[in-house]
């Protein structure tokens, strides 16, 4: 039975402990408090600064795993009840907003090729986890539209997980560029990787438990010259003081774009925990549903670093690679390695516009992904290099598609 510790336990305990385990006593006392709300008086604890060993940094980021507000007033009522509305924190949760922004482009991984998925660019807002009291409108909207859809909370308590689910959205901007190997001809041959942009929008909402990631997303957006994939394909050239590509005018038509993806991603809790949050391996599922891209991809990711969160992975553009932010904080580094097998139905950047298909080009049904990469979280900065490796996606493609995929991020 857990036993919710007392504010002086808890603080003997923490001030005895090295920095690097707060983190774990956090976790055991908050999970206890989940139980026995009764019991409730973290806070009075995480309140008395003296008790910890900790620089200024590290009791803010221990603060964003409790309640803001009245902690005063909650410290000198540890035996009192939580109000009945108010959702208990996870330790699982992020508590700030993220902006990031991602650039991939095949010369980040080798400055000399410049064909196929030539180069993407996006900015994403990730919100914090909206877990509040759940009387508020806005919250029991998000809450409701995002419920769990295959893994309900039962497989997420199975699985070790004391806390509701976590939801919390994106939002992103972001263009896609392809060309053909030959980027000099005009028009280019019939058998080569058509030109093509894209520029869209997506909103994502996502449900994060301990050891399950849950993501459904919606993108919309225009392929063709509305997409303005030449403008800054010639702007990204003239930067660099490269020759521009010849062949844009045939590029592909304008068309609208809806496409739905649902992601998942699952950590190993006996590997996860077991290591010490030193290695994370995540099994992971990914559907695309639309015009633009229609395929099933299935991953296996391999994680080892220094205070890894469960189930997170830098996010990226162009790849079928489950991601997300990390929710532990202070200081994390990591490196990673990762396969996926794709099913292919549909590629509009190969096959051409839905109402005038290319008859020139067979497309690969079965695709494979390989990533490697390393990241960086300090506080509230984010740092990751990965490169992603893709076979050939058509029958005439010379060689796999490798582009190198560089994140700046922030959260605030």
């Amino acid at each position: 039975m857990c036993v919710a510790k007392s504010s002086a336990h808890f603080c003997g305990e923490q001030k005895n402990a090295k920095k690097d385990e707060y983190q774990a006593l956090l976790d055991e006392a908050l999970k206890c408090t989940a139980k026995n709300p009764n019991q409730s008086n973290v806070c009075a604890c995480a309140n008395d600064s003296s008790a910890f060993g900790l620089d200024k940094a590290q009791k803010d980021d221990l603060q964003e795993y409790l309640p803001k507000k009245d902690l005063d007033t909650k410290a000198q009522q540890s035996d009192s009840t939580y109000k009945q509305n108010e959702v208990i924190p996870s330790p699982n949760t992020r508590a700030k907003h993220t902006l990031l922004l991602i650039y991939e482009n095949d010369s980040n991984f080798d400055p000399h090729i410049d064909k196929y998925y030539t180069a993407g660019i996006s900015l994403k807002f990730y919100s914090k986890d909206l877990q509040k009291p759940t009387n508020k409108g806005f919250y029991t909207f998000m809450h409701a539209i995002s419920a769990p859809t295959f893994f309900p909370k039962a497989l997420s308590r199975y699985l070790g997980e004391e806390a509701d689910f976590a939801t919390s959205f994106g939002v992103s901007l972001s263009q896609e560029m392809y060309a053909p190997k030959d980027r000099f001809s005009n028009p280019p041959p019939k058998s080569d990787h058509p030109y093509g942009g894209f520029l869209y929008t997506s909103i994502m909402l996502q449900n994060r438990f301990k050891y399950i990631l849950e993501q459904f997303e919606v993108a919309l957006g225009i392929v063709g010259k509305a997409a303005l994939a030449k403008q800054a394909q010639d702007t990204i050239h003239e930067a660099r003081n490269v020759k521009k590509l010849a062949g844009w005018d045939t590029q592909l038509q304008n068309e609208g774009i809806f496409n739905l993806y649902y992601r998942a991603s699952f950590s190993i809790p006996q590997v996860y925990e077991k290591s010490k949050h030193i290695v994370d391996i995540m099994p992971q599922v990914s559907f695309a549903a639309g015009n633009a891209k229609s395929h099933a991809q299935a991953n296996l990711i391999a994680r080892v670093g220094y205070n890894l969160s469960a189930n997170s992975l830098m996010p990226h553009i162009n790849s079928g690679f489950v991601s997300t932010l990390p929710n532990r904080y202070g200081f994390s580094i990591e490196g990673y390695v990762g396969l996926g097998i794709r099913a292919v139905v549909r590629n509009i950047f190969l096959q051409g516009n839905s109402f005038s298909p290319r008859k020139d080009i067979e497309i690969y049904n079965g695709v494979g992904e390989f990533i490697f990469g390393v990241s960086l979280n300090y506080k509230r900065f984010f740092l990751s290099y990965s490169a992603i490796t893709r076979t050939k996606e058509f029958v005439s493609q010379d060689m796999p598609t490798t582009f190198g995929s560089i994140l700046l991020g922030v959260s605030f």
